[in-house]
C-alpha cells in the first residue's frame, strides 16, 4: 500500500467537501474534523506499514472514510441525485484498476472486517 487507495479516497472527499461548500451546503463541524483525523491516521500508518501497531490503523482509516463519505453523500443528495452519483463514481473509480473482480475487493474488505454499502457495490459491479 505505498499509494493508499484510502489516501486517494481522502483526496476525493476533500474535493467533494470543497464543492459542497461552494454550493453553500451547510456542513456539520464533525465532517472537517473527521477528515483531519483520517489524514493524520493515514500519515501515521504510512510511516511504517509493516509495523503491527500501525497495521491496525487500516480498519480505523476505512471507518473514518466510510463515515465521512456517507455524510458527504447524504449532503450531495440534497443537491441532486445526479450530483451525488457523479461523486460516488469518483470515489470508487480511483482504485478499480488494481482489481480484476468484485471478489478480490470483497476478500480485502473481509480481511479488514469491512463491508460495501449497496450503492457502492452497484457502482463497482458496473466497472468490473
Amino acid at each position: 500500500m505505498s499509494e493508499l487507495p484510502a489516501e486517494q479516497t481522502w483526496l476525493v472527499l476533500v474535493e467533494l467537501l470543497t464543492d459542497l461548500r461552494k454550493k453553500e451546503i451547510e456542513i456539520s463541524t464533525e465532517i472537517p474534523k473527521n477528515i483531519q483525523i483520517a489524514k493524520t491516521t493515514i500519515n501515521f500508518y504510512k510511516v511504517d506499514p509493516t509495523d503491527p501497531e500501525r497495521q491496525v490503523e487500516v480498519k480505523r482509516i476505512n471507518e473514518f472514510l466510510t463515515s465521512i463519505q456517507n455524510s458527504l453523500m447524504d449532503l450531495a443528495e440534497e443537491v441532486s441525485s445526479e450530483y451525488a452519483g457523479k461523486w460516488t463514481e469518483s470515489v470508487h473509480v480511483l482504485f478499480l484498476d488494481s482489481y480484476k473482480s468484485l471478489k478480490e475487493i470483497d476478500e480485502e474488505l473481509q480481511a479488514a472486517d469491512a463491508k460495501l454499502n449497496h450503492r457502492s457495490k452497484q457502482v463497482l459491479e458496473g466497472y468490473l
